[in-house]
């Protein structure tokens, strides 16, 4: 994550790019001596000069990063026959991007350009920037003819993350113009995944990792269609850099005043939830934007309408454009401020505007609009609805009470719009009829069923699901309607709420346990499998571990599963254990050993001698869970044998409090009429694998799907295996809501 502005980033922002030769080459840049404005760095600039001298220390700090690093290594990628790509730090933020220069323009040394979506599941709801980065990086491929672009994504997304969860993610980075997925944090053990205070989900034994493919191969058929066609905008929205450089109070562009920040958010947000289609320009590119018979154009392609958001301080290039613009057709539209400042002359600008009130939010000179927010956080309806009013309808005039997103791509043959039910619920989406149009759910890759009338389409949406349209250019025929099967209900067959319930691999429980400092000569309780706060080991030094384990029953097969990596010695009731045996070496060495041959009903102890170990990360304790045939209290504790029978409702209120895996839930169904299709409803948000009769019949992957059973139902009594695979929110301290939580049932069609 290369970025100039680290060091501002680490909380020290009174420190900025600069090294032995960095005068000269300012000097050289723009032909004075920086030296006597350095305090224009530091704080506002107040004279015109030192508003240049800011924005000219940023030109020279983008130059030499992007000749002296990013050119480099793509030039050097070139000459080597292999592909650049990665992404830089920030992309997201203004004021990372401010100080680096501008991450837009560098992208375009890269041939796969990039970006990350880190902490994903938690910014998808609670961060107002998700989609910032994507379309930045969208833009940076389309201005520069790239089909492929690249999120390293779904990391410290959380120990209880399931599929669904993922497919949003994936739906909207796609939406927002990623076609390449980057799984980052895959560690090999639980080691990090689980101290990570929310964890990884790519590890080797995330019990999902098995269905990944399937959740792979989903992605891959929708960036397909991404990869092979180009974003198709009418809409340029500015990222307001000089902005953000000259009215930071530090170092040019960090600044703890994140109103800026906010308002270019509330302008990506807005045009998106109102389905208008823009793509991002960084203002430094204005230069590439011309006026043309009316019309703007922008590295070939066509725009009719600009959105400057917040941005008084503007580039010499921006104000030409602004002053050719006034003669033109095409709109603008300036979002609270109206640009009065030049940075690199340092002079004023006025375009001379005479703006009249519209309405109790617009103004308008002509073809120049002015939304005035006047507050944050900006009300976003009100927003969005004053930018559709002026710039006009939305994508395919999409409508819905759903939160939906809407992409619209094309090339030569086809449109193809990438349409994104963001809603955890089902419900309708409305938009255009179109000629050649064809409907597709992106689940099933199957052309779906929906209705017509005057000229608009009815399709019934799924949670999270995306739909996919796709318009053949060359195809006058108009939609037609597609009926769904007419097939009516015959019977449902709900089984007994009692099933045959078998944990693979057994029921689980965590070990915790005290850590004992040689140096300090203290015992002190592990905090979540994490030294506790305020101490840290150097790489080598000795420390030890002792767990008290409290058996009321000891089943045969009860085992210890433990991270062996720093283990010196392991001993059971005093007892030396061989944990050499039955070890999977991967970045963690994890050990299975036989328990029961080591421990009785009553107190027992495990004690481990440790060493220090750091593979270029902050050593941590071990892992250690035990496994078997036995049934937990609700003190958490090994009383009874295991309990075979369950009922519907979280496993983890039934004795399975931490087990997380494959579990096997079995019932019977007797079916005794004649029908023509048979489904089975299964009501989980884990992944459930169907089998009827011994035969496999299906997977349920996302949380709305029935599992079609008309083959392997009979007539008579019918065995019904579901296996639920959940993530590893219980094992690893992440409470989680796993298992079929209502009775099974069967639904006859005939």
């Amino acid at each position: 994550e290369p970025t100039t502005d680290y060091i501002a980033h680490l909380n020290d922002p009174i420190a900025g790019p600069w090294n032995d030769n960095f005068a000269a080459e300012f000097e050289k840049d723009h032909g004075y001596d920086l030296t006597p404005y350095l305090q224009a760095l530091f704080f506002t600039p107040v004279t015109d000069m030192e508003r240049k001298a800011r924005q000219d220390y940023i030109d020279t700090v983008k130059r030499l990063f992007y000749t002296n690093f990013s050119k480099q290594i793509g030039e050097w990628c070139r000459k080597n026959n292999l592909m650049f790509t990665g992404h830089y730090g920030g992309e997201e933020e203004l004021r990372w991007n401010s100080v680096h220069g501008d991450m837009q323009s560098e992208l375009f040394y890269m041939d796969v350009p990039g970006i990350d979506s880190i902490f994903s599941s938690i910014y998808i709801v609670r961060k107002n920037d998700f989609n910032v980065a994507g379309k930045m990086l969208e833009g940076a491929a389309k201005f520069n003819n790239k089909d492929r672009t690249l999120c390293e994504t779904y990391t410290i997304s959380g120990t209880d993350y399931r599929l669904p969860e993922m497919k949003r993610v994936a739906n909207r980075l796609m939406t927002l113009g990623v076609n390449m997925i980057q799984f980052m944090g895959a560690h090999y053990s639980n080691a990090d995944g689980r101290k990570a205070f929310s964890g990884s989900i790519a590890g080797f034994f995330n019990p999902l990792l098995p269905f990944y493919h399937q959740f792979n191969s989903y992605v891959a058929s929708v960036s397909y269609l991404s990869a092979s066609t180009i974003p198709h905008s009418k809409v340029l929205l500015f990222i307001p850099l000089r902005q953000q450089r000259q009215t930071s109070t530090v170092l040019p562009g960090y600044s703890n005043d994140l109103s800026l920040q906010r308002l270019y958010e509330d302008s990506i947000n807005a045009l998106l939830h109102e389905g208008i289609g823009y793509d991002l320009i960084s203002d430094d590119l204005a230069g590439n934007i011309s006026v043309k018979d009316g019309a703007l154009e922008a590295f070939g392609y066509k725009y009719d309408c600009i959105v400057f958001p917040g941005m008084e301080y503007i580039s010499e290039d921006t104000a030409k454009l602004i002053e050719q613009m006034k003669q033109s057709n095409a709109k603008m539209i300036f979002v609270d401020k109206i640009p009065a400042f030049i940075a690199e002359k340092g002079e004023k600008f006025d375009a001379n505007f005479n703006m009249q009130t519209v309405d109790e939010n617009i103004m308008q000179d002509a073809n120049a609009y002015r939304i005035v927010t006047s507050k944050l956080p900006v009300d976003m309806k009100v927003y969005g609805a004053s930018l559709k009013k002026i710039i006009g309808k939305s994508i395919l005039g999409v409508e819905s009470d759903l939160r939906v997103y809407i992409t619209e791509r094309e090339n030569a043959a086809a449109k193809v719009y990438f349409i994104s039910n963001d809603d955890n619920r089902e419900g309708k989406i409305y938009i255009d009829s179109l000629p050649g149009m064809k409907i597709f759910s992106a689940d099933t890759k199957q052309e779906i069923a929906a209705k017509v009338e005057n000229g608009r389409v009815e399709i019934s949406a799924a949670p999270y699901e995306m739909i996919v349209v796709i318009c053949d250019k060359a195809s006058g025929e108009e939609y037609k309607s597609i009926e769904e099967s007419k097939l009516e209900e015959v019977a449902l067959i709900t089984t007994e709420d009692t099933y045959e319930f078998t944990p693979i691999g057994g029921n689980m429980i965590p070990i915790t346990y005290d850590i004992f400092n040689e140096e300090t000569g203290c015992w002190c309780k592990a905090e979540n499998y994490n030294f506790p706060a305020g101490v840290y080991l150097e790489t080598n030094q000795p420390y030890k571990i002792k767990a008290n384990l409290a058996l009321g029953y000891v089943p045969e097969d009860l085992a210890l599963n433990v991270e062996v990596r720093g283990m010196k010695r392991l001993r059971i009731n005093g007892r030396e254990v061989d944990f050499s045996i039955n070890t999977v070496r991967w970045s963690e060495w994890d050990a299975k050993i036989d328990l029961a041959k080591y421990v009785c009903p009553g107190n027992n102890v495990i004690e481990a001698d440790m060493v220090a170990e750091s593979l270029n990360r902050t050593t941590r304790p071990p892992f250690m869970f035990i496994t078997g045939s036995f049934t937990l209290s609700v003190f958490a504790d090994i009383t009874d044998a295991r309990e075979e029978n369950i009922h519907s409702g979280n496993w983890a209120k039934q004795g399975y409090k931490f087990f997380a895996g494959t579990a096997s839930y079995k019932t019977s169904v007797n079916v005794d009429k004649e029908f023509k299709k048979a489904e089975l409803i299964v009501d989980t948000r884990d992944v459930a694998e169907v089998y009827v009769n011994g035969e496999y019949a299906g997977r349920r992957m996302w949380a709305y799907e029935n599992v079609d059973i008309t083959k392997q139902l009979k007539q008579g009594e019918n065995e019904i295996e579901i296996r639920v695979t959940s993530n590893l929110g219980n094992l690893l301290g992440t409470p989680s809501v796993n298992g079929i939580m209502t009775p099974v049932a069967v639904k006859l069609l005939g």
